[in-house]
C-alpha cells in the first residue's frame, strides 16, 4: 500500500550513510596530490597551496569530529553531521578555488601569447625602421658635406672674380704698344695665376669631398652591417608565443 511504501522510503532515507573507509579518505586529502608538487609554476605552487590547506583542514576537522563523537552539531547550517560529508563538501569548494585559478591562469596565458603575437608583428617593422634612420643619418651627413662645399666654393669664386675684376680694371689701351708689353705680361700672369688656383681649389675640394662620402659610405655599411647582426640576435631571443606552454 501507499502507506507501507512511504515508510519503506522514510527507513531508507533515515537510515545511516555508510561509513568511508581509510583508502576512501585517504583519497580525499590526495585530491590535489600525493606529493608536493616539485614545479615553481602558477598550477603547482596553487595546488601545493590546495594541497597544504586540504590537509590542514581535514586533519582538524578530522580531530573535531572524534571528539564531537554521537553528539549533533550545533550549527548545522555551517557544519555537517558526519566528518566525511563535511569533507567532501569542503574539497568540492577547494576543487571550485583551483578551477577559478585554472580558469584565470588560462586567461592570463591568453592574454600574454596576444601580447606576444603583437610584439612578433610590431618587431618586424623594426629592420625598416632602423635603416630609414640610418639612410636619413647618412643623408644628413651628405647635405652638410654639399654645405661645406658650397660656403667654400662661394667664398673662394667671390674671392677669385673680384681679383678677375681688378685684373680688368689694369688694362689699359696703351699696354698694346711694344714699350708697354712687360705691363701686359704681368697682367696676364696674375689672370693665369688665378685661373690656376681657382682650379686647383675645385680639384682639392672634389677630392675631398669624395673622400668624405666615400669614409660615409664605409661608415653607414658598417653600421647596417651591425645593426642586422645585433637585430638577428635580438630577433632569434624574442620570446615567442608557440614557446608558451600551459603550465
Amino acid at each position: 500500500s501507499s502507506i507501507e511504501e512511504g515508510t519503506t522510503t522514510a527507513s531508507r532515507r533515515d537510515r545511516p550513510s555508510r561509513a568511508r573507509t581509510r583508502d576512501e579518505i585517504y583519497r580525499i586529502y590526495c585530491v590535489f596530490g600525493e606529493k608536493k608538487h616539485p614545479g615553481q609554476d602558477f598550477l603547482s605552487k596553487i595546488l601545493n597551496i590546495l594541497r597544504e590547506s586540504t590537509e590542514g583542514l581535514l586533519t582538524h576537522s578530522e580531530m573535531f569530529y572524534r571528539d564531537k563523537g554521537n553528539r549533533p552539531v550545533t550549527r548545522p547550517q555551517a557544519l555537517r553531521e558526519k566528518f566525511d560529508e563535511f569533507a567532501y563538501s569542503m574539497i568540492e569548494k577547494l576543487k571550485n578555488y583551483e578551477e577559478q585559478c585554472r580558469t584565470y591562469h588560462e586567461s592570463s596565458i591568453n592574454e600574454f601569447r596576444f601580447m606576444l603575437e603583437l610584439f612578433e608583428r610590431t618587431s618586424s617593422l623594426m629592420p625598416k625602421i632602423e635603416f630609414n634612420e640610418q639612410t636619413f643619418q647618412s643623408e644628413k651627413v651628405l647635405i652638410e658635406f654639399k654645405q661645406q662645399f658650397d660656403t667654400i666654393i662661394d667664398k673662394e669664386l667671390n674671392q677669385s672674380n673680384c681679383e678677375k675684376q681688378t685684373n680688368l680694371q689694369q688694362l689699359r689701351p696703351t699696354y698694346g704698344a711694344p714699350a708697354k708689353k712687360s705691363f701686359l705680361q704681368a697682367i696676364d700672369n696674375q689672370e693665369k695665376l688665378r685661373q690656376e688656383n681657382i682650379q686647383k681649389l675645385i680639384s682639392q675640394l672634389r677630392s675631398t669631398t669624395i673622400q668624405n662620402i666615400q669614409a660615409n659610405t664605409q661608415e653607414v655599411t658598417q653600421s647596417l652591417a651591425t645593426n642586422a647582426e645585433r637585430l638577428l640576435i635580438l630577433f632569434d631571443e624574442i620570446l615567442t608565443a608557440d614557446e608558451i606552454t600551459r603550465t
